[in-house]
């Protein structure tokens, strides 16, 4: 799940990349067609916010996948976002 949602996050929509990643997630994703916005989540949530780097101009902000527990904090995140729950 993470694999797909960073590789559509890193491709502008309407790429082939953001495309293909897209035709791999399951259909009910909620994610398939329109990623989480970093920006946003990290916003409401300080800790989640560590983990986010600004995007490039005209592009959303990314997440720094190359701290282990970023891929937890956003889990964390969009389980608030979407069912007021954490982990």
């Amino acid at each position: 799940f993470f694999f797909f949602l960073s590789m559509a996050q890193a491709a502008p929509h309407g790429t082939h990349l953001a495309q293909r990643s897209a035709r791999l997630m399951h259909p009910r994703n909620p994610y398939k067609d329109q990623p989480p916005d970093f920006a946003a989540l990290a916003r409401f949530d300080p800790d989640f916010a560590r983990h986010v780097r600004p995007g490039r101009p005209g592009g959303g902000a990314s997440l720094d996948w190359s701290a282990p527990d970023a891929a937890v904090a956003l889990t964390r995140a969009l389980l608030w976002q979407h069912f007021g729950r954490s982990a």
